[in-house]
């Protein structure tokens, strides 16, 4: 299964997530990883990043239908979603000890939250440039290749 998440909002959740990061890299990595998964599509399902945080169940009985595989539904309630969040934080946070700089850092964690939703907001405009407007096209082209 590919989650995948729509070009600009997956490239600002890097940025905020990769201080630093231009808009150029951010899509950069987005094209680099997700065109070479063009031609061997017949191979994965695909659940769009809003999908999966809507409905996971969705994607898991496309999954089963596809593959004949028999993975649980996650039974999507926003509660059950919310605590895997902060289960994959915690985790991630047990995990962390040779890399403090992911520890109380709220642009590292899994959960939503005002201040990555400020940084975004903030960094929308670097996506928006003209000097970027090819990489977009680009990455849109595969998003829509992937999704369609």
């Amino acid at each position: 299964m590919l989650v995948i998440r729509e070009p600009v909002a997956a490239a600002l959740s890097l940025m905020v997530f990769s201080d630093g990061m231009s808009a150029r890299d951010a899509l950069r990595r987005y094209i680099g990883f997700h065109e070479p998964l063009l031609p061997v599509r017949e191979h994965f399902v695909v659940a769009p990043f809003d999908e999966v945080i809507e409905n996971f169940d969705a994607p898991i009985a496309r999954l089963n239908g596809r593959f004949g595989t028999a993975f649980k539904p996650f039974n999507h309630t926003r509660e059950r979603a919310s605590a895997l969040l902060l289960r994959i934080d915690r985790e991630r946070d047990e995990r962390a000890g040779d890399h403090p700089d992911l520890l109380d850092n709220a642009f590292k964690k899994s959960v939503p939250s005002a201040e990555k939703s400020d940084a975004r907001d903030a960094r929308k405009a670097e996506l928006a440039a003209g000097d970027v407007a090819e990489l977009r096209q680009r990455a849109a082209a595969v998003f829509q290749a992937l999704t369609g």
